[in-house]
């Protein structure tokens, strides 16, 4: 299994992993990274995703400052229990809906650890600043496809999780329309206040890569459902 690079600045994805085909994400800048999903993996097929991430980090001389995930579905996040224990130094960084989630409390147990262990830092607003060797690097709470949706944004890059980009509709109906229009108008409220712009969407499994995309119209697409 070998490293692929998208073309944009400072992002490495890993996999695909597991069942579901999911990717773990690599935000670099410098000799600091954080890493973006923790999924499950097929044993005996798959490398297991925290030592593919040890192996890179090693190779290119990087420490992971922080560990991230898009939201708490399982297939995202199975192993961040195997993660929390493999990176004891890393920060891991959460929305408070992904401490409060079941799923949380399930892999902390699966571990041994208690639930408010698996994150050294939660926030309760709507964004939470961090930085990799001076490079923002952006998390905002964004329910469409889940109530723990965030988005990971790091040098022009958006981490979508699995938003249905373009639609108002997604996979399930987890959130309602009203409450996807507000996280969508919150992304865009965001990046407009903090004047940050985005030219390239990957989704969490990184089977959707959007390059040299108008951001701002496909969010107003995806306040939008298409089929009326």
């Amino acid at each position: 299994m070998k490293a692929v690079a998208p073309k944009a600045p400072g992002v490495v994805k890993l996999g695909p992993f597991g069942p579901y085909n999911n990717a773990v994400w690599l935000f670099h800048h410098g000799p600091e990274a954080a890493v973006v999903e923790m999924p499950p993996y097929k044993e005996g097929r798959d490398a297991k995703p925290w030592l593919k991430v040890k192996k890179f980090l090693k190779k290119h001389g990087m420490t992971l400052k922080y560990a991230l995930l898009s939201h708490i579905h399982m297939d995202h996040c199975l192993t961040m229990g195997q993660f929390r224990l493999a990176f004891p130094e890393t920060t891991f960084v959460g929305h408070r809906s992904h401490l409060n989630s079941p799923l949380t409390w399930r892999l902390s147990r699966s571990v041994g650890m208690r639930p408010d262990e698996m994150f050294d830092e939660v926030y309760d607003g709507d964004i939470k600043l961090l930085e990799l060797s001076g490079e923002p690097l952006l998390l905002i709470h964004c329910p469409k496809h889940s109530q723990t949706d965030q988005f990971v944004i790091f040098r022009g890059t958006a981490m979508t999780g699995d938003w249905f980009l373009g639609d108002l509709k997604d996979c399930n109906a987890l959130v309602s329309p009203a409450e996807k229009i507000r996280s969508v108008e919150r992304v865009q409220s965001w990046l407009g206040r903090l004047n940050y712009g985005v030219s390239r969407a990957f989704s969490g499994h990184g089977d959707c890569l959007y390059y040299d995309v108008d951001f701002h119209r496909l969010m107003e697409k995806s306040k939008v459902d298409h089929d009326f």
